[in-house]
């Protein structure tokens, strides 16, 4: 199975030999270096599936996300009781009967119990469903990171530094995994720089007024879920360059729709600090 117009749509059946090993051994041969999902049935677990997702070290990041953030809703979709086990490859040479006990990660352990097996499911229906107190705190904890690390083009930099006052710059991701600028336009205020944002998909949008510069990402409600992931996975990872190149920004705005971008070049204000009232204590009798 691939993913194809954001639909995931089968690419084709391997007859099997028989010999799970074996059938390892086609799939390796039938499989072309692009990302895809398979699925084998597992000879040693009657009406159990092997979930393979195969997605190569070298492939595109778009690819890598897109595969990564859809695996889980595909296994649902499908019915999560019907694979064991589920295990990713980044390397062809792992999907062959050589690497049989290392793609189960068996060991050759003993087939489990119908006890263990219950266990095993709901242990992987709460990684489904995201669950699990320590992947949330994971996930807490990884709110400040800086995302996607998309390398940016050379050019960038010295391009808005020669913004004039009144210019714009709209940056994209390239094919080749790049911050470039896409093109320039003037502009009166951050009110007047809507009608030079595209509205298909998302982009980053560097602005100078006065002595200062001003950064909007715009995702409008028509772009493609990829371009989503991408720009809103790699938006921290080029604010953060820009400011190691020497670009500090006033003001940092998001919004969905160029139209609902406000006439206002006011910095956000900082939020107010929090201070600590003393409990009172009883009352004297």
């Amino acid at each position: 199975m691939s993913i194809e117009d954001e639909r995931v749509v089968p690419k084709g059946v391997v007859a099997g030999s028989g010999d799970l090993r074996r059938d390892l051994d086609l799939l390796q041969n039938a499989v072309a270096d692009q990302a895809v999902y398979l699925v084998v049935r597992n000879d040693d677990i009657s009406g159990k599936f092997i979930f393979i997702s195969f997605v190569l070290d070298n492939a595109p990041v778009r690819s890598k996300m897109l595969y990564a953030s859809t695996k889980n809703t595909v296994i649902r979709q499908l019915g999560v009781e019907f694979f064991h086990p589920i295990v990713f490859i980044n390397d062809k040479d792992e999907l062959s009967g050589d690497a049989y006990e290392t793609l189960l990660g068996t060991g050759g352990a003993k087939p489990l119990s119908s006890s263990e097996e219950s266990l095993a499911a709901v242990k992987q229906m709460e990684l489904l469903n995201g669950g699990g107190i320590e992947r949330r705190k994971q996930q807490l904890v990884g709110t400040g990171s800086s995302g996607l690390n998309m390398s940016v083009d050379g050019h960038l930099l010295d391009n808005l530094r020669g913004l004039d006052t009144g210019q714009t710059a709209t940056i994209v991701i390239s094919g080749d995994e790049q911050f470039r600028v896409d093109g320039t336009a003037t502009a009166t205020g951050l009110g007047d720089i809507a009608s030079t944002i595209p509205t298909h998909s998302p982009t980053y949008t560097v602005a100078r007024f006065g002595n200062g510069y001003y950064f909007v990402y715009c995702c409008p409600s028509g772009s493609r879920v990829r371009d989503r992931m991408v720009y809103a996975s790699s938006k921290q990872g080029l604010l953060n360059d820009l400011k190691s190149g020497g670009i500090d920004f006033i003001k940092v705005v998001e919004v969905g729709d160029p139209d609902e971008i406000v006439a206002d070049e006011r910095p956000l204000p900082a939020p107010a600090a929090q201070t600590f009232h003393k409990p009172r204590g009883p009352r004297r009798r």
